[in-house]
């Protein structure tokens, strides 16, 4: 015997049993659904309880910077260090609050309207993107930030940009901000994640501080990853002073490869990691900093909707 289905204007006859599992299915899917939209209740529900706690301690987080880039100035002045790959701790006892303060100096990655083809090519190649993916990338990079409408052989201009939707407008002018390699023709979400840290657009510096220089930045200059590694592991013990103390304190490391692309000394401008915590919350942002003897100057800072 068997039982009609009504779908839609039409009929269709279906065994007993197979009815039964068509009901499963959809019960199972509904599930699925449910299990789906309370995951993501829970998700929204936690990305907004920690965008509270930050905004929350944002007050908290500027007396922690101000604090701790006075603590951390003098006491790399009485040591005769750099801030840069250094971290201080302290307490704003007033308002309970516990803080750690890091600071990375910009001049470590590249600036992303000074650096060439060539040095392009060799940093996108760090994160092993090669052949026509690494040309589309960096062509279109060149393009973004050229004043003319010209392609590059593997580059995108106005045409291109205008025809995707929502459209807009290649920029044509130096970054604004190292965010709008999102827009570029050929850098996926998950590219940029790997390709932003690597790059600023603050200080005026063609030289990479090898002191805070990252593991793909320090393997664009033509280091293997093991060598790169040993630098990074070394300079965590003491920041190298120059090329001698380099070479004493790693023979094996190939010095021609920095000649006339490196220094030593800190910049002027700072990425600061600031962390505020207070009993079980904790919460971090970064700052752009620029350091003189004045004081310093907020470059670039958090927002929030």
């Amino acid at each position: 015997m068997q039982r009609m289905l009504l779908l839609g204007c039409g009929r269709m006859s279906v065994p007993k049993g197979s009815a039964l599992i068509f009901v499963l299915w959809i019960m199972a899917i509904l599930s699925l659904l449910a299990s789906e939209m309370a995951f993501n209740a829970r998700v929204n529900a936690q990305l907004y309880h920690d965008e509270a706690l930050k905004i929350k301690a944002f007050p908290a987080m500027l007396s922690c910077l101000q604090t701790g880039i006075a603590i951390a100035t003098l006491e790399a002045a009485a040591e005769g260090k750099p801030l840069s790959g250094n971290t201080f701790t302290f307490a704003l006892k007033e308002a309970n609050y516990q803080c750690e303060i890091s600071f990375f100096d910009e001049a470590g990655k590249y600036n992303l309207n000074q650096v060439n083809e060539k040095q392009l090519l060799a940093i996108v190649e760090s994160l092993g993107i090669t052949g026509e993916q690494r040309d589309i990338i960096v062509d279109s990079i060149l393009d973004w930030r050229d004043t003319d409408n010209l392609h590059r052989l593997n580059g995108a201009e106005n045409d291109y940009y205008e025809s995707l939707d929502p459209p807009y407008k290649c920029k044509n002018g130096p970054f604004s901000s190292v965010a709008e390699l999102a827009l570029v023709k050929g850098i996926s979400p998950e590219i940029y994640e790997k390709l932003a840290p690597l790059f600023t657009i603050y200080g005026n510096t063609t030289k990479i501080n090898l002191n805070s220089a990252p593991l793909e930045v320090l393997k664009s200059l033509g280091f293997s990853e093991e060598t790169a590694n040993l630098i990074i592991e070394e300079r965590k013990k003491e920041p190298f002073v120059d090329i001698d103390d380099l070479s004493s304190r790693l023979p094996e490391v190939d010095i021609s490869l920095l000649e006339g692309k490196v220094t030593f000394k800190d910049s002027s401008i700072y990425k600061v990691e600031v962390k505020v915590g207070q009993g079980s919350n904790t919460v971090q942002e970064n700052f752009i900093i620029k350091l003189d003897k004045q004081g310093f100057e907020v470059l670039d800072l958090p927002l929030y909707d």
